[in-house]
């Protein structure tokens, strides 16, 4: 009988060993190096940077001038 529980005890300790190292692995296949990183980051910080100048040129050249307008036409009409 307890060889028998041994034998399980064993068996479910070397499978888990096992699935911790195939973890171990997949986890290091997917890291990546830190070129790959800083190379995500910059373009990130490049992307945001367009995106920030973009919506500052559509606030003075679209949406500014057409609210001056509309607030100065209300104040005309009192």
């Amino acid at each position: 009988m307890m060889n028998k529980i041994n034998a399980i005890k064993t068996k479910a300790i070397n499978k888990a060993v096992m699935a911790v190292a195939a973890a171990k692995n997949k986890i290091e296949e997917t890291r990546g190096s830190v070129s790959e990183h800083a190379i995500v980051i910059i373009i990130g910080v490049v992307l945001g940077g367009i995106l920030l100048v973009g919506l500052i040129a559509l606030m003075n050249n679209v949406i500014m001038p057409s609210t001056e307008d509309k607030v100065t036409s209300m104040f005309n009409m009192g």
